[in-house]
């Protein structure tokens, strides 16, 4: 029986790195991860690409399981808004949340349980993105 494994990761990026352009090339280039990679992945994969295929977000893809949606720092946020909801506020970084819900893997649980550690990092790299620049929210499957 043979089983295979697949990883699903988000994660912010930076467009301002050498060989990388929107443009659809023969060789595209990786943009560059910012900080670390999106606490529930699963969830946010499938989330991105949603939007991607809804049309809310142009794209390129750079692999044939790497989609690079192209956002602004507002649209960082608010994606991670509906991702995680409101109900949890951290002191520091006002839009962290979690999202109350049924989780479909635990019935029981109302929460979906996030380290508040990794959430704070990865609010940290928002709040270093400029307001004026574009960047990239990256949908990876391998």
């Amino acid at each position: 029986m043979i089983f295979t494994a697949v990883f699903l990761d988000v994660y912010i990026a930076a467009t301002d790195v050498p060989g990388f352009s929107w443009e659809q090339s023969n060789h595209p280039v990786d943009p560059t991860k910012l900080g670390r990679l999106v606490p529930d992945a699963r969830e946010a994969f499938f989330l991105l690409t949603d939007k991607i295929n809804e049309g809310e977000y142009s794209y390129i893809m750079t692999d044939w399981a790497t989609w690079v949606a192209k956002v602004s720092k507002q649209q960082i946020i608010d994606f991670f808004k509906q991702l995680y909801g409101v109900n949890f506020m951290h002191p520091k970084y006002g839009y962290i949340a979690i999202r109350e819900r049924k989780l479909k893997k635990q019935p029981d649980n109302d929460f979906l349980h996030i380290d508040i550690e990794e959430m704070s990092k990865l609010m940290q790299t928002i709040d270093t993105l400029d307001d004026k620049k574009t960047y990239a929210l990256v949908a990876q499957e391998f």
